[in-house]
């Protein structure tokens, strides 16, 4: 990626130094999508072969290793996110800047269609994990924090199973991003953070705002 290029928008500095507003979202493909791959390709695990997802000690080692990439991801993402966190206000120390927290993309992935226990719920431990450090640069950095925890993604218990569509592609990653509903909650969980015409007057004349 070369930030000297333009994209659809401009050139990614220019746009970094004069938005009044910044969101920023960074790190559950980055995590997720490598625990995807052993999953549906063999991946790392299985040297790109199919894999019998019948086969017990197959799945336990399939989550094993899932886990495992999962926690090398998020220890990747905790050094990282902080650089671009500090380079954007460095570029624009004068933008209002909301970091924009994580969901469980496989929340409602099961093993089986008829099997309606979430297996993919297990992996809310990581984004709890990354939600409770967002929590903590807010505050390290003076930021605001959007909670979107509760986001809908597209594929839903009676679709995803890893023995089923997940599988066939009728539901693979692109299935795991937000529904039209998802994203809507994720833009209203952003500007529900956002300080009003009221707070942002007071912060100006320096006047103390007190909130409940």
């Amino acid at each position: 990626f070369d930030p000297a290029d333009d994209g659809r928008t401009g050139n990614i500095i220019d746009v970094t130094k004069k938005a009044s507003l910044i969101t920023i979202e960074l790190g559950m493909c980055d995590i997720f999508y490598r625990t995807y791959r052993v999953v549906t390709e063999g991946g790392l695990l299985g040297d790109g072969l199919d894999i019998d997802f019948t086969d017990l000690d197959t799945l336990k080692k399939i989550l094993t290793r899932a886990v495992g990439l999962l926690n090398e991801g998020y220890d990747n993402w905790v050094k990282q996110y902080p650089l671009l966190l500090e380079r954007v206000m460095e570029l624009n120390p004068d933008a209002t800047i909301v970091m924009v927290g994580s969901f469980n993309m496989v929340n409602q992935m099961t093993i089986v269609d008829q099997t309606m226990f979430p297996l993919g719920s297990i992996f809310s431990i990581f984004t709890n994990k990354m939600n409770k450090q967002y929590e903590k640069w807010a505050k390290e950095y003076d930021v605001l924090y959007a909670d979107i925890s509760n986001t809908e993604a597209l594929c839903t218990q009676e679709d995803w199973s890893l023995m089923g569509k997940f599988l066939d592609g009728n539901c693979s990653f692109p299935g795991s991003h937000p529904s039209i509903e998802g994203y809507d909650y994720i833009t209203r969980q952003i500007l529900d953070v956002l300080p009003t015409q009221e707070e942002m007057s007071a912060a100006d004349t320096g006047n103390d705002i007190i909130f409940d």
